[in-house]
């Protein structure tokens, strides 16, 4: 198949050669099978990494992909070649979404990739009958879906990269977490405070001071609460820190890289949009993007007129920063 545009999973605008987009690699929710119950932004895909950054390559994937914190991230857990891991994730189609029956069809293709090095690491991160797919939209609709700041998922986000590497320093600090569990709690930890090592006792009694203050602060918040009703994902990271000591956690960024996505996450849920698959015209040459655009003119037009008295979503309690919550913290 030759070149061809894309396109963008929440915008629906299509894609073209060196668009700056944004990508996300993907496992497919109830093994493979569609879902017709789209409760929630994650219902028919679960991001396995935060997003990456570069240019769509024209062929249905990412290159020219930048050192970002995301990028460092997948280095760290996966592989160094991204864009050839990204290049697998591309290839799935309605004939082989698995992991594994893709990695076999395609390792005639990458040749100009280090296919073991690749193989090896996609299935360190993920079982070899994972079904996995791409999605990509323009970077400019990401921005403009992260620009306006959650100073909430901010704060939480700089705790908690900051309470892991803590816990990573004591080898205690493993990504592999409970969505809905208490984040500032970890089992490593409690097995930690229960060891016979009294050298650790001092620095443990700190952690574990530094553990309560945080868990009171944030209560019962958990990741759910700022990747809303996920209950799991970033699978690429579960084995973040557990061979070399190296973990993502110690990347300049990654904390406000995960309060980002946790932005977007939660604005495609306002615009009643979830990771999913592209709508149409992948693969075709053609442009719709003028079409596009004149519909969604007739839907601002619809709104005004028709729907503008009803309940206004921003008005949600949902979005309510009660600050009496964390007036624990900055001590």
């Amino acid at each position: 198949m030759g070149c061809y545009n894309t396109t963008g999973f929440v915008s629906g605008l299509n894609v073209r050669c060196s668009d700056p987009i944004v990508a996300i690699p993907c496992v497919i929710e109830n093994d493979g099978k569609y879902n017709p119950n789209n409760y929630y932004t994650t219902s028919q895909l679960r991001p396995i990494s935060l997003p990456l950054f570069g240019k769509y390559d024209d062929y249905g994937s990412i290159e020219d992909i930048e050192d970002t914190p995301s990028a460092r991230a997948w280095k760290m857990s996966v592989c160094d070649d991204i864009e050839g891991c990204m290049n697998i994730f591309e290839r799935s189609n309605e004939y082989r979404t698995a992991l594994s029956k893709i990695l076999l069809h395609e390792k005639e293709y990458l040749y100009e990739h280090n296919y073991e090095e690749i193989r090896n690491g996609l299935l360190s991160a993920l079982d070899a009958d994972a079904n996995i797919c791409l999605i990509i939209e323009h970077r400019k609709v990401y921005e403009k879906l992260i620009a306006d700041k959650n100073d909430k998922a901010k704060k939480f986000f700089n705790d908690w990269v900051s309470f892991r590497q803590k816990l990573i320093s004591k080898k205690c600090g493993y990504f592999r977490c409970y969505f809905e569990g208490q984040p500032f709690k970890p089992m490593s930890l409690l097995a930690l405070e229960f060891s016979e090592n009294d050298e650790l006792t001092k620095e443990v009694e700190l952690l574990s001071e530094e553990s309560d203050k945080l868990d009171k602060k944030w209560g019962r918040y958990s990741l759910n609460n700022f990747f809303f009703a996920w209950q799991s994902g970033f699978y690429a990271y579960e084995k973040d820190g557990k061979n070399d000591g190296k973990s993502i956690f110690n990347i300049d960024g990654i904390a406000d890289a995960f309060s980002d996505f946790s932005t977007f996450d939660r604005n495609i849920m306002k615009l009643n949009v979830g990771y999913r698959t592209a709508s149409c015209n992948c693969g075709s040459q053609n442009d719709f993007n003028n079409n596009i655009i004149k519909f969604y003119g007739f839907l601002s037009d619809f709104y005004k007129e028709d729907l503008q008295d009803e309940y206004d979503e921003d008005d949600d309690e949902r979005d309510d920063w009660n600050e009496e919550d964390f007036n624990e913290d900055e001590e």
